[in-house]
């Protein structure tokens, strides 16, 4: 990093602008450092901070909303006291503390996911692509399935014309994977997630279905408009590059626009979205907000990040990425937190950022995660 955007960065985070992947970035950055180092800072000079710190936290929180969210890691008010809270924190609570729930080393580790999919043919041949070997797969017809060496699937015509015949790629809890359609539209699933689409795209649109959440680079093409269905909403775009969140379990599909424009429709309702923008489709209403983009993505570019989300959403995220079981024993599920942190790490890492909050525990017992107070 140039040491001009560091300044930048650097700046964001101190005046509260930093997006919650820079203040991932940034604070990775400075424990990693820490845990590089030898030199144990100056205990009254934490001591003194840290009085400082909580000073100032209790007087915020005092003018606080008593339901506004619970931030992963306060942002403080000054680059040198964020240094000192980081030391404090790698310090006293990393290295000094004996014993922590979620980072206990009885336990076997948790890896996050990776690159995992089942593709489904249209004879019900099913082809595991996690051991798939790149170079080509199958054919269809008229059309070649291959794996890149960068592991996406990718959708070519070997001649001139071809019937449309139905394939489905389908991720388990704990994967992800890139497909590219025949028409260079460029698919991202998430955990847990599907998408039927046809080999060739044929006729007056092109249509797909998806499950779970899926994002897509949408190839332009005025012809031809690109629609994807998913529980009785539908989603009309000519070239645009967007999200697509629709999970069964959470009885909301959140639609997320980045660049382009799209209409998304249920029933006779419409609502179209500008970059920036999110719907919320639930209970046949369409709800249309404005949000920070790049959050609702950040799961594709290897980060959590909650803003405003309850407890309950962040565990259905971490237990479809790591493949686990999440139980509660006397937690308010609903309890508002924001932050983010990385999807590669440990799952005991991930659960140390809810922990400082010190609102929640977690036991880790197995493949399955207990929520306590």
């Amino acid at each position: 990093m140039k040491k001009q955007e560091a300044k930048k960065l650097i700046s964001s985070y101190v005046n509260k602008k930093a997006k919650p992947s820079e203040q991932t970035l940034l604070e990775r950055f400075f424990l990693d450092d820490l845990k590089a180092g030898t030199t144990v800072p100056d205990e009254q000079r934490i001591i003194e901070a840290n009085e400082r710190i909580k000073s100032n936290l209790l007087k915020h929180i005092a003018g606080q909303n008593p339901m506004k969210k619970i931030s992963l890691w306060p942002r403080v008010a000054a680059a040198a006291i964020f240094l000192l809270v980081s030391v404090s924190l790698y310090w006293f609570v990393v290295k000094n503390e004996p014993v922590r729930n979620a980072n206990n080393t009885n336990h076997a580790k948790i890896l996050p996911g990776s690159n995992k999919a089942v593709l489904t043919l249209a004879n019900g041949k099913n082809i595991v692509l996690t051991d798939a070997k790149a170079g080509d797969l199958a054919q269809q017809g008229d059309v070649a399935i291959s794996k890149s060496k960068s592991g996406e699937i990718l959708y070519h015509k070997v001649s001139g014309s071809s019937a449309s015949v139905y394939n489905t790629l389908t991720t388990p809890r704990g994967g992800m994977y890139r497909l590219v359609l025949s028409d260079g539209t460029l698919v991202i699933l998430n955990a847990a997630s599907s998408i039927l689409y046809p080999t060739v795209f044929t006729g007056k649109e092109r249509c797909v279905t998806v499950r779970g959440e899926v994002y897509f680079e949408v190839k332009h093409n005025a012809a031809m408009p690109f629609k994807v269905k998913s529980s009785g909403q539908t989603i009309e775009v000519l070239g645009t590059h967007f999200n697509v969140n629709a999970y069964d379990e959470v009885n909301h599909i959140k639609t997320t626009l980045l660049q382009g424009a799209v209409r998304v429709t249920s029933g006779s309702v419409s609502k179209y979205l500008a970059p920036g923008e999110q719907s919320d489709f639930s209970h046949n209403e369409i709800k249309v907000l404005k949000v920070d983009a790049e959050d609702a993505i950040a799961w594709k570019n290897g980060l959590f990040t909650f803003e405003d989300e309850s407890l309950e959403n962040i565990m259905l995220n971490i237990s479809r990425w790591y493949d686990v079981e999440v139980s509660y024993q006397d937690v308010d599920r609903s309890m508002p937190f924001g932050g983010g942190v990385s999807r590669f790490e440990d799952v005991s890492k991930v659960l140390e950022k809810l922990e400082l909050t010190g609102k929640i525990h977690f036991k880790i017992q197995g493949r399955r995660i207990l929520v306590t107070k």
